[in-house]
């Protein structure tokens, strides 16, 4: 994980507890609440690859 840089790492803890607040609401939310949570992550490459297994 050399990619990760330190502000992206603590970007990265509140980002995953914003993503699984965001994948609790896809219930009954949108799928566009979660492609905005997903554009929170993407600036850090950190969901570019796993982000869509993740929400399959």
């Amino acid at each position: 994980m050399g990619f990760f840089t330190q502000e992206c790492a603590e970007l990265t803890v509140i980002e995953l507890y914003w993503l699984l607040r965001l994948v609790h609401r896809l219930h009954r939310n949108s799928l566009m609440q979660c492609k905005q949570g997903m554009q929170l992550v993407d600036h850090c490459g950190t969901f570019t690859h796993s982000g869509s297994d993740t929400f399959g």
